[in-house]
């Protein structure tokens, strides 16, 4: 899976001006150029017929590679819920295989199958905290995770889907969503991150609603993993360190 697998990176920045958070891993399958679609059915294919728990594997260990590479690097790592679930002991393995660098990653959990274990999810996250790492919840409110799962799950960052950040702003969908969810984000000492970003208008509007962080396309393309080290290293660095330190 590792050779079938290359990583490309997005950055999530600053609403109001730009510095460089961390930067998300994408999973993308090498032979398949910029083609979003084929990444994304893959990743679905590997929910359905049971592999997510190998891409993930894979992908940990190519961000972790990374981050040995690159002190400077603070990197988010997708990993499904199904992952977690099914395969705990597999992927806690592999955790504390990398713990030197895990305070480095953020977790990013995605969205798309239901909760079944939360019990199980919990202990993840409770290991993922105890190590210094963070913990983020994908694509909230355009698939499983509510604005509950905030409260239960508490996590550093909370990642707004780009479908509801475009009803908002459309004005098909009532803008105190945001304001909910930032609240109850804060509450639980998290960041709010906007997702699907693409023009300057959207960065303004969502940064006049209080959402601290973005990332979509207006702030550049994925960088593949072959990228020079200066093209990966968020400026500054203090201001990861300042907001991680504010949940220590």
């Amino acid at each position: 899976m590792e050779n079938l697998l290359s990583v490309a990176y997005m950055p999530v920045v600053e609403s109001d001006g730009g510095n460089v958070l961390y930067w998300e891993a994408l999973a993308r399958i090498r032979e398949s150029g910029e083609d979003e679609t084929r990444h994304r059915q893959f990743i679905a294919a590997g929910e359905e017929f049971g592999f997510i728990h190998l891409i993930d594997k894979a992908m940990f260990r190519k961000v972790a590679a990374r981050l040995r590479l690159q002190p400077d690097l603070v990197a988010g790592v997708n990993i499904s819920i199904l992952t977690v679930e099914r395969h705990l002991g597999l992927l806690l393995g592999e955790f504390y295989q990398h713990v030197d660098v895990v305070d480095r990653m953020i977790f990013e959990l995605t969205e798309t199958v239901q909760i079944t274990d939360s019990d199980t999810l919990k202990n993840f996250i409770y290991c993922v905290k105890r190590a210094n790492a963070r913990v983020a919840l994908d694509d909230v409110e355009n698939g499983h995770f509510q604005i509950k799962h905030i409260h239960e799950l508490e996590p550093d960052f909370v990642k707004v889907s780009g479908r509801t950040v475009d009803l908002v702003l459309a004005g098909k969908a009532n803008a105190q969503r945001f304001n909910h969810l930032r609240l109850a984000t804060d509450g639980r000492g998290g960041k709010l991150v906007a997702e699907n970003i693409d023009t300057e208008e959207k960065r303004t509007a969502i940064k006049n609603l209080g959402v601290p962080f973005v990332q979509g396309y207006l702030f550049g393309q994925p960088i593949r993993e072959s990228a020079r080290v200066d093209e990966l290293t968020p400026l500054p660095m203090a201001l990861a360190e300042a907001c991680f330190s504010q949940k220590a």
